[in-house]
């Protein structure tokens, strides 16, 4: 039974605890978004680029494409969003690295 192992009062650090794992499993998929971008196959010890291979939009790709200032690259980037493939990436065509486009923030609190 719930009752013989957590004491009564636990609903708040429940919600504590979920609310830290929803965070760090948010912040994980980040960190594996931008590694799928930027990183090395020896270090990273996974197969990378399938993001944009497979046409996924992740959170550095759609923080790229909203910083895209001609017409011309958010074409280019919106029929590789529609028709990726290996060959095709506009992103090596115009962009430097997706590390340098995703530039600190002002930090809010969003609660």
């Amino acid at each position: 039974m719930p009752g013989d192992y957590w004491p009564v009062s636990l609903p708040m650090p429940l919600k504590a605890l979920e609310t830290f794992g929803d965070r760090l499993g948010v912040a994980f998929q980040i960190v594996d978004d931008i590694l799928d971008i930027e990183g090395d196959e020896a270090v990273v010890g996974k197969t990378l680029h399938t993001d944009l291979i497979h046409g996924k939009m992740t959170l550095p790709l759609i923080d790229y494409a909203s910083g895209l200032s001609t017409d011309s690259a958010r074409r280019a980037f919106h029929d590789f969003s529609e028709a990726p493939t290996a060959a095709s990436t506009p992103l090596s065509l115009t962009f430097a690295g997706p590390a340098s486009s995703i530039a600190p923030r002002e930090k809010s609190n969003p609660y």
